[in-house]
């Protein structure tokens, strides 16, 4: 049976360099985990964000809508106000869904960059 003190003095990675190198990787493995959990709160944050400033546009734009719509106004105008609010929130939900993507792929090149960081550490043999 091998003693303690031999298997730390082993050049094959077992005894006290294994586990301090394993101990090394946990730490990075804890760290990039918080990293990564970071980077998707802030991009679901901004995404959730972006959704309910486009939910509170739509909403306030169909009441404006949808007012102009009430009985004893002018039929005419009304439509014509009502089809330029339908337009302007087409353009603000092709806008708003452009910054969603924006941002949810700015997000994901950030986690790319952090595993893409760890790769090297994960695949660096154990000199001998």
């Amino acid at each position: 049976m091998m003693k303690a003190s031999e298997a730390a003095s082993k050049p094959n990675g077992t005894g006290a360099d294994h586990l301090a190198r394993f101990a090394d990787a946990q730490q990075r493995g804890t760290a990039s985990m918080a990293q990564a959990s970071e980077i998707m709160m802030r991009t679901a944050n901004a995404v959730l964000q972006k959704q309910a400033a486009f939910f509170q546009y739509e909403a306030a734009a169909s009441l404006k809508g949808l007012g102009a719509l009430r009985p004893g106004t002018n039929g005419g105008l009304p439509a014509t106000d009502y089809l330029d609010t339908l337009h302007s929130g087409i353009e603000r939900a092709v806008t708003d869904a452009r910054e969603i993507s924006d941002v949810i792929r700015e997000g994901a090149w950030q986690m790319f960059a952090l595993y893409a960081g760890l790769w090297p550490q994960a695949t660096k043999r154990a000199e001998p």
